[in-house]
C-alpha cells in the first residue's frame, strides 16, 4: 500500500501545473526515496523531471515501488476542489486500479474524497545523463516569466546567450526584434530571494529554442523564487526550479539545429522545433 500526506494542497497544485503544460499522461513513480515524474513531450523536444523527496511530506509510506498512471488534466480538475491550505492524502492500494485523493482542512470539519482511475501508460524509464555544463545562470523566476511574455509578441524562437556579461534573451521576428540582458549582481548575499542574477561561466554559450517551450516552463514560477539555467554547446538546456529544499522541477530542452531548414520552406514539419531529446 502507498500513502502520502502533503500539508499544503497548494504544493501539489503548483507541481501539477508545472508538468501538465508539457505532458498529459504520466507515470508517477513512488519508492522509498519519494515521488518522481519523468516524461517527454509528444514532439520529443522537451523532457520534464519532477522530484519530491520524502522530507516534503508530513507522512510518507511506500512499502514497495509503485507506478501510478495518471491523466494530469483530470488530476488538475480534482485539485481545484481543494483549498490551498488543505491537507492532501494520496492513497493507492496494491493491485487496485484507482487512486484515492482526500482533502482535509485544518479544522477537520470537512473531508472531501475523490477517486481517480489509474491508467496503463507504457512509458519507458528515461535515463538522464550526467552532463558537464559550461554555463550556469540563476535569475529571479518572475523575471524569466516576464521576459517570456514580453518576447513572445515578437517571434517564435528565442536565443539564449550566457557569458560574463550575463544572460541575454533575444528574439528576431519577421517585423520586430528585441532582447533583454540580465547582468550579474555583485551582492549574492540575497541569492535565495531571487533578487540577484548569479553567473558562472567556463565557456560562453549561445543557443536557440522554440519560445513556446519557455512559456510552458515559466508556468513553474509559483514553485520557486529562482530558476537556474545550465548550458553547454550541442546539448539540451537544463532549467531547474527548486522546491523549498524538498525537491525540484527540472526541464530539458533540445536546442534548434542550424541547418538548411529555412531553405527548404517555412512549412516543413518540425521547422520550429528543436532537435530531438532522444538523439
Amino acid at each position: 500500500m502507498f500513502e502520502a500526506h502533503l500539508e499544503q494542497a497548494s504544493t501539489l497544485k503548483k507541481m501539477i501545473e508545472a508538468v501538465k503544460g508539457l505532458v498529459n499522461h504520466v507515470n508517477i513513480n513512488c519508492n522509498e526515496q519519494g515521488m518522481s515524474i519523468q516524461a517527454i513531450d509528444t514532439s520529443h523536444v522537451a523532457l520534464v523531471y519532477l522530484k519530491l523527496r520524502t522530507e516534503g511530506f508530513a507522512l510518507y509510506n511506500c512499502e514497495k515501488s509503485i507506478s501510478l498512471g495518471i491523466s494530469m488534466d483530470h488530476l488538475s480538475k480534482i485539485l481545484k476542489s481543494a483549498a490551498n491550505n488543505d491537507t492532501v492524502i494520496i492513497r493507492a492500494e496494491d493491485e487496485k486500479d484507482s487512486l484515492h485523493i482526500i482533502f482535509q482542512p485544518q479544522d477537520e470539519k470537512r473531508v472531501s474524497t475523490f477517486e481517480l482511475k489509474l491508467l496503463d501508460i507504457d512509458i519507458p524509464q528515461l535515463v538522464i545523463p550526467v552532463t558537464e555544463f559550461t554555463a550556469n545562470v540563476t535569475i529571479a523566476s518572475g523575471e524569466f516569466q516576464r521576459i517570456c511574455r514580453d518576447l513572445n509578441a515578437l517571434g517564435e524562437n528565442v536565443s539564449l546567450s550566457a557569458n560574463k556579461e550575463g544572460m541575454r534573451f533575444s528574439v528576431d521576428g519577421e517585423t520586430a526584434s528585441g532582447s533583454v540582458l540580465l547582468q550579474p549582481t555583485d551582492n549574492v548575499s540575497d541569492e535565495e530571494s531571487g533578487a540577484n542574477t548569479v553567473v558562472q561561466i567556463k565557456t560562453p554559450v549561445e543557443q536557440s529554442f522554440p519560445l513556446r517551450y519557455m512559456l510552458s516552463f515559466a508556468k513553474a514560477t509559483p514553485i520557486s523564487d529562482i530558476v537556474t539555467f545550465e548550458m553547454a554547446d550541442d546539448i539540451p538546456l537544463a532549467v531547474t526550479y527548486p522546491i523549498e529544499g524538498q525537491g525540484f522541477v527540472k526541464y530539458f530542452l533540445a536546442p534548434k539545429i542550424d541547418g538548411g531548414s529555412d531553405d527548404e520552406g517555412d512549412e516543413d514539419e518540425g521547422d520550429d522545433e528543436g532537435d530531438s531529446m532522444e538523439d
